[in-house]
């Protein structure tokens, strides 16, 4: 009873988000102007899906505060005062470096600093969150990362943050994507409430997004990407020590998760390289780009999403070692075909 309360509170404050939207965004003034070059929309758009999604944490924290029982997590090491504080401080960091990005502009390699240096003091301050071990579905012993771990978990966090920052290219596609995955995470018994009230935020959020009202910005990737690592960090290092744990996450199935942000981060990273560019510099050589050259945006959006929520229904019929071949050589078999305007 308790959790439909908590529920019907954040579904009103969210409508009531909904609502007075014009005005918040009009307060902030964060908008994103087309240039009619990679910039295609037609209107200045707010750019306040991160604030959406961080005003729904502090309610969250606001929550906690006034009644400490209140489980939104699994586990308790988000539960935990100390460790919750600590994840939100965190959050509001990251989401300070996007949100501030979205308004003035941060040198990606100062980003990339900046963001490597935030980790390093989370990690300090919860060990917890380190990957000391890689347990796979298709290896029977686990990996051990020794003096490794910290440098690893790092560069875990900031390659989902670039790689769902770089996959945000066109209307719905990030908000579907990251609203996928906090599905996942609550149907599994991974995150309950607390993906429920991010799934609540996130159908906001695509209604103002398909309205073109709202784009989700740096500060919405990067609080996103953030939340969504340590959600599923914390979990694949304790899953084994919970009595109810009804689900088990290996690294690969993480991987297959952020398969298709990521092999297309990989691959624009080395197409930027070999022609001499830098890997941080925009382009329009995103998948999306792509597809929506040719096919439009409804069936551009349609096979992203089915690049990324095959594999995911995949995993309970299919060996991951497959699925991630069969994903990979979809993925680089229809870029291939793209480009060789076969399709």
């Amino acid at each position: 009873m308790e959790n439909i309360f908590i529920i019907a509170v954040f579904l009103v404050f969210n409508l009531l988000i909904y609502v007075f939207f014009p005005t918040i965004s009009n307060i902030v003034n964060i908008f994103d102007n087309p240039d009619n070059i990679r910039k295609i929309h037609k209107y200045k758009t707010a750019t306040l899906g991160g604030l959406l999604i961080y005003l729904n944490l502090i309610l969250v924290a606001i929550v906690k505060l006034l009644n400490p029982e209140i489980s939104f997590f699994v586990t308790n090491l988000i539960n935990s005062s100390r460790n919750f504080i600590t994840f939100f401080m965190m959050s509001t960091s990251i989401f300070l470096i996007g949100i501030f990005d979205d308004k003035y502009g941060i040198r990606a390699t100062k980003k990339l600093f900046i963001c490597s240096l935030i980790f390093l003091i989370y990690l300090q301050i919860n060990p917890d969150f380190q990957i000391n071990t890689l347990r796979l579905t298709f290896f029977n012993d686990p990996i051990y990362l020794y003096d490794f771990s910290i440098i690893f978990s790092i560069i875990c966090f900031l390659l989902f943050i670039n790689a769902l920052n770089m996959f945000d290219g066109i209307n719905l596609q990030s908000g579907i994507y990251t609203l996928i995955l906090f599905i996942f995470l609550y149907i599994n018994q991974i995150s309950d409430t607390f993906s429920l009230v991010m799934i609540i935020s996130l159908i906001i959020f695509l209604i103002l997004n398909f309205k073109e009202r709202c784009f989700l910005g740096d500060s919405g990737s990067y609080i996103l990407a953030f939340i969504i690592s340590v959600i599923f960090i914390h979990y694949y290092n304790l899953q084994y020590h919970l009595d109810d744990s009804t689900f088990t996450l290996y690294a690969d199935s993480i991987f297959i998760l952020m398969m298709i942000p990521g092999l297309d981060m990989l691959r624009l990273c080395v197409f930027r390289l070999y022609n001499g560019k830098s890997p941080f510099e925009g382009d329009k050589q995103h998948l999306h780009h792509l597809l929506l050259e040719k096919y439009g945006f409804y069936k551009t959006t349609l096979i992203i999403q089915s690049l990324i929520i095959i594999p995911i229904l995949c995993m309970n019929i299919m060996a991951n070692i497959y699925i991630i071949i069969i994903g990979s050589f979809a993925y680089f078999l229809l870029i291939f075909f793209i480009y060789r305007k076969i399709l």
